[in-house]
This record gives C-alpha cells, structure tokens and sequence, in this order.
C-alpha cells in the first residue's frame, strides 16, 4: 500500500507566516511618516512580498520595483528592520530588532545608520548612541 507524503510548500507556508506577521506589523508601518518626496507608490499587502534568495521578506510601499515609503524588512536570521525606505535602502527613521531582543531607534542614510538613536536593551535599558556613516561613534 503507497503512502501519500505531502511535501511543505515553503513559498506558502511563508506566505502564511507572513500575512500573520502583517496584522502584527501593520500599525506600525502605518505609523510612520509618508516620505512626501513627490513619488507615487503602492502598498503590496499580505498578498505579494519580495523573497530574496536569502530568505529576507519585504513588505511594504514600492515605487515601481524598488522598496521606497514605509515598510517591514525581515531578514533570513530572524532580525527585522521597520522603517522608511528610499530607492531600496533603509533611509529615515526606522527600528532594527535584533533576535536577541535588543532595539536601535535611529536614522538611515543609503542604509547607514546616521545620527543620534537610541538603542533598547532587552531588560529594558535604555542607551543613547550616535553613528555616522554607520559607524558607532558614542
């Protein structure tokens, strides 16, 4: 007698996990200021995400092809950034989480952490720190 084995179907399984994660996420998406650059962009809810070959998810406003407005940028590791986006790259104010449970509240330039932030302990803990350029500087 054959069994029947039913293979998971990652991109759906993700999917799914996804359009949970999306009613977690969306008010804080919300939440952000529009860029107000003058582009148009579209938001692509639970039913269309970017997947990268690393497993990084992305959801968010788009312009055209590229991410670019308010946004949620869930790395293969667990990690997930919140936060506004210019031509692909973190740019404005955002959040990065970290899988350990630490925050950092701060300014991307091009991708690069740029200015005064503050950076959340998982205890609680509160720090204020500076980059630039992406470098720790205080």
């Amino acid at each position: 007698m054959s069994q029947l084995c039913e293979k998971i179907d990652e991109k759906a399984y993700m999917r799914n996990y996804l359009s949970n994660l999306y009613k977690d996420q969306m008010e804080l998406i919300k939440a952000l200021p529009d860029l107000n650059d003058g582009i148009d962009v579209i938001f692509r809810d639970k039913y269309y995400f970017d997947e990268t070959e690393n497993n990084d998810y992305y959801l968010g406003e788009w312009n055209d092809v590229v991410r670019h407005g308010r946004g949620y940028y869930h790395f293969g590791n667990g990690e997930y950034y919140i936060g506004q986006f210019k031509n692909n790259e973190f740019d404005g104010k955002g959040c990065y989480y970290w899988r350990d449970g630490k925050k950092l509240d701060i300014t991307f330039k091009k991708g690069k952490k740029d200015g005064i932030g503050l950076q959340i302990l998982k205890n609680g803990s509160k720090l204020t720190c500076e980059y630039k350029n992406n470098e720790f500087i205080k």
